[in-house]
């Protein structure tokens, strides 16, 4: 027989609890500099911010997508960071380098849609990722949403757990290189994720907008299944961030009390419905484009001071588009983030930006 499952729970379990992040193609090993460049023969992790991510790593934080997590243990892993691979050897006891679909079909027996007798251990399964039953109505999965790396979620077909992200799984069977004999050890509940502040680039607090082109439907519920339609939003409108939440697909929900309350949908399979709302800084507007006005030309500093370094000069009527803006605590100089740097927009009662 393989391994046995209260060995292959322990390190799941193990992997959540350790520092990681989403990597496609990742089954365990750590983030080292050598490995930093090695992820990046996948073109997902070539994508300028999973780029980003990745070099800030340490070789602390270790890589995992969705089947690299089940491989990655079966093949020996025990998070040691100064080890290649984290302690696993590609390919071994008994699991071939499978994608999610195959292990589900080639090396589960005892496949089901029912959850009712799921126990603790089995492979879970949906069209395009995979996770771990871990007991108690939880599970082990990588994904880059939430928490962006190896998490616990709850088993939405089983019920949903407070504090935690939830997915509706499809199938669940016995991993054929798992030794189930044993009977599992309980699984110790996690600390529950307090209601997050951040997720997905928005954040409680901070004003948002409609940015489809249709009409955004809020509704009693953050889901679109079983839920009601309370009003529509049309293209433009405005409100303030009250909470976050993610649905059982994993798509991204909003709480707003005004114009109307309720849910909204953030993120939908992808497609982005809420974007950042016009940010207006005494008189000038992010995002929009402003000339100098200074007949001398403006200097671009390398901070909102005139204690910063001189970078270079802006001549009259030089066209400037404004990042940020700041003003100092006297009231008295406002300063606009360009894409090089800080000008002095006004200053101490003169405008030099219009």
């Amino acid at each position: 027989m393989g391994m046995k499952v209260n060995d292959f729970l322990k390190m799941v379990r193990k992997a959540t609890a350790t520092p990681s992040l989403y990597v496609m193609g990742g089954w365990g090993y750590p983030l080292n500099d050598s490995n930093k460049d090695r992820t990046q023969s996948n073109s997902y992790n070539r994508n300028p911010e999973r780029k980003k991510k990745i070099y800030a790593q340490n070789k602390n934080v270790f890589s995992w997508d969705c089947c690299g997590l089940c491989k990655g243990v079966i093949w020996g892993w025990y998070g040691n960071p100064d080890l290649k691979n984290g302690g696993a050897s590609y390919a071994t006891n008994g699991m071939p380098d499978y994608d999610a679909k195959e292990i589900m079909f080639k090396m589960c027996t005892e496949q089901s849609s029912d959850f009712s007798k799921i126990e603790a251990g089995e492979f879970l399964w949906l069209d395009g990722h995979c996770g771990i039953y871990l007991g108690d109505g939880l599970a082990a999965e990588s994904t880059p949403i939430w928490k962006d790396g190896a998490q616990v979620t709850a088993v939405a077909n089983i019920g949903q757990k407070k504090g935690y992200n939830s997915r509706k799984w499809t199938y669940h069977g016995h991993l054929k290189c798992i030794d189930y004999s044993e009977k599992p050890q309980p699984t110790p509940t996690p600390t529950p994720t307090p209601d997050p502040k951040t997720m997905d680039g928005y954040t409680v607090g901070n004003t948002y907008k409609v940015i489809c082109k249709e009409t955004l439907n809020v509704r009693d519920k953050a889901t679109t299944k079983n839920s009601l339609v309370i009003t529509e939003l049309k293209p433009g409108t405005s409100f303030v961030c009250k909470a976050l939440t993610h649905d059982e697909e994993g798509n991204t929900w909003m709480r707003i009390d005004s114009p109307a309350s309720g849910w909204i949908c953030c993120i939908y399979h992808g497609d982005k419905y809420v974007g950042d709302a016009e940010k207006t800084i005494d008189g000038y507007t992010v995002g929009a484009i402003y000339k100098v006005v200074a007949k001398k030309g403006l200097n671009v500093r390398s901070g909102p001071s005139t204690s910063y370094s001189c970078k270079e000069t802006l001549a009259y009527n030089t066209s400037v588009k404004c990042v940020d803006v700041k003003v100092s605590s006297n009231k008295k100089e406002t300063w606009m983030q360009i894409s090089n740097g800080w000008i002095a927009a006004k200053y101490y009662g003169e405008t030099y930006v219009k």
